[in-house]
This record gives C-alpha cells, sequence and structure tokens, in this order.
C-alpha cells in the first residue's frame, strides 16, 4: 500500500513542476500517469473498497493541492521572481503611445535635428514628432500642425521659419 501512496505524491509533484518546466505538457502527463497507475494499484492489491476510497481520495486532495499550491505561487519566493508585478498606478502612458494632452497650435521646441523624425518638447513634455518632410535645425522652435493617432506633426514656428537646415544649393 506504501507504493501508491509515494506514486501518488510523485505524481503531484510532477504536475507541480510541469509550471515551472517547459516541457510541453510531458511532465504532467506523467504525473497523470503515476496518479492512475497508483489508484489501479490499490484496486488490484487492495479490492474494490479501498481502490474507490483511494480514487475519491486522489479525486479530492489532487486538485485541493494544486490550487492551494497555485493560490500561493505567486507570494512564494520562486513566484515573486517568475511573475511580473502590475506597473505603477496610472501606468506609463507615453509607452502605451497616448501623447500627453497635446493639441493643433502647441508650441515648442525641437530637442533634436528633424530629420523629418525627432524629438520635441512642449513645456516639460518630451514627445516625438514628425515634419511633412521639411529637415528642422535643433532647438528650433516648432508648432502642432495636427495629430494623427499617436503621431505628432509640426512645423517651424517662428519669424524666421528656420526650415531646410541643409539648403539644397540649387545653381
Amino acid at each position: 500500500m506504501i507504493i501508491p501512496l509515494v506514486l501518488s505524491l510523485v505524481g503531484i509533484i510532477a504536475i507541480i513542476a510541469e509550471f515551472f518546466i517547459p516541457s510541453a505538457g510531458l511532465i504532467g502527463l506523467g504525473g497523470m500517469g503515476a496518479i492512475i497507475v497508483s489508484i489501479v494499484m490499490v484496486f488490484r492489491e487492495s479490492g474494490s473498497l479501498y481502490g474507490f476510497i483511494f480514487l475519491f481520495a486522489n479525486l479530492v486532495i489532487v486538485p485541493t493541492i494544486i490550487i492551494a499550491y497555485w493560490k500561493h505561487f505567486p507570494r512564494s519566493f520562486m513566484g515573486r521572481r517568475l511573475i511580473l508585478s502590475p506597473g505603477p498606478p496610472g501606468g506609463n502612458r507615453d509607452s502605451a503611445g497616448e501623447q500627453p494632452s497635446l493639441e493643433a497650435g502647441v508650441e515648442g521646441r525641437a530637442l533634436t535635428f528633424l530629420r523629418p523624425a525627432g524629438t520635441g518638447v512642449f513645456g516639460d513634455k518630451r514627445v516625438s514628432v514628425l515634419t511633412d518632410g521639411e529637415f528642422l535645425d535643433k532647438d528650433c522652435p516648432i508648432r502642432i500642425i495636427r495629430i494623427e493617432g499617436n503621431r505628432v506633426f509640426v512645423e517651424a514656428a517662428g519669424p524666421e521659419e528656420n526650415t531646410n537646415m541643409h539648403k539644397e544649393q540649387q545653381t
């Protein structure tokens, strides 16, 4: 009677190990097989009464242990290292592609050369911006002309209209 108990325990451990070891389900299937073999062994060695008792005990104990472990796992030493924690409240909106409260007409300056893409600063917000094809100098004043989804289009602003950082020399 000790071998079926050991096989059931090995089966439970194998099913739990399946959570950590990528084996395409082979370890879990082996664990289920060990549990089934242990139940069959009890039926053969001890008869129907003990076989059904062992079967129902396994039907209750195995899922209970797996569910309890699954609920405890995120708080365990290994679980804290394997499972990502939720991000900060409110999240990081800029990384999700949302632009922080910008609209057409807002002025700022080019933080980098815009060839035609680059980075602009509007107030204290750094934003990835695009022009309609023209090149703009670094630190050039810029104005938002339109926003399409998460793309912010700008143009040169200011009296000199500082466009074309490398003007084509026409001869």
